[in-house]
């Protein structure tokens, strides 16, 4: 799992992405295990895997935008045999 940032002014403008972090966890037993968090490892996720977290990032950010929201929205992500999930 991982974490992106973004911020954007009140008026859209993009102004940077912060604090990136993969989550791990392994399936025990039909259970999903957390095992911990790293900053480090974003750093050796494929820039596929980055750019497509980015493009659900954006439509949900434009989406909330929209809805006049204003304020911290995290957004989970699983990567999965090179595809990614979102999860809330």
């Amino acid at each position: 799992m991982e974490e992106i940032f973004d911020i954007y002014t009140r008026d859209g403008k993009h102004i940077g992405t912060e604090l990136k972090s993969v989550c791990h966890s392994e399936n025990q037993y039909n259970h999903l295990i957390y095992k911990g968090c790293d900053f480090i490892g974003f750093n050796q996720l494929s820039n596929e895997i980055i750019n497509k977290a980015n493009k659900y990032a954006k439509i949900i950010g434009e989406d909330l935008q929209k809805q006049g929201y204003l304020g911290i929205c995290g957004i989970d992500f699983i990567i999965y045999d090179n595809e990614v999930f979102l999860l809330k």
